[in-house]
Formats: structure tokens, sequence, C-alpha cells
């Protein structure tokens, strides 16, 4: 299987990260989680420090996703909820 590549002018915005915790992300043990198990670990690690430069500081698990802590997953999730609201249909990935 071939890796998906993470482009270089990647934006890391509340919006942008709210489609992807919606698309690609679940909260386990009160933790999220972002499925990145399709990009490199170089790329991982990439999406680590961009997420760093907006005060998180998540880990790369074993099984190449991207993990929060149990309160950068608070932080994380009331930075990404926009500010008309969570769309009714996702609300349930909010619960915690």
């Amino acid at each position: 299987m071939d890796n998906k590549i993470v482009p270089k002018n990647i934006l890391v915005t509340p919006k942008s990260c709210y489609w992807w915790f919606i698309g690609d992300g679940y909260t386990s043990n009160r933790n999220v989680y972002l499925c990145t198990d399709s990009f490199t670990k170089d790329d991982n690690y990439y999406l680590i420090k961009k997420l760093n430069k907006e005060g998180f500081n998540p880990s790369l698990r074993s099984n190449n996703r991207i993990a929060f802590n149990k309160q950068d997953t608070i932080k994380f999730l009331e930075w990404i909820t926009p500010k008309s609201g969570i769309m009714k249909q996702y609300k349930y990935k909010w619960e915690i």
C-alpha cells in the first residue's frame, strides 16, 4: 500500500482540524486520536510539529496515529469547535 503524502504547505487551523477530526478522528478513553496511519512517520512528525506550534503536545502511537493526552484533548476540542457550534450530526464526537 502506498502512503499518503502530507503537503508541506498544509494549514493547521481550527477549521482544518475540525474537519480532520470529523473525517479521521475519534475519542477513546477520554483522548483524541487522529487516524494518520496512511502517512509516513516523517509526515506524522511534521504534523505533530505543526500542532506543537498551535500549543498542543500530541504523540505518535505505535499504530502510527497521532494521540492527544487528556489535558490536550479538552483544549483541542475547544480549539476546533466553531463559533457557530458543532453540526448536530457530529456532536457525539465531542462526548468524552
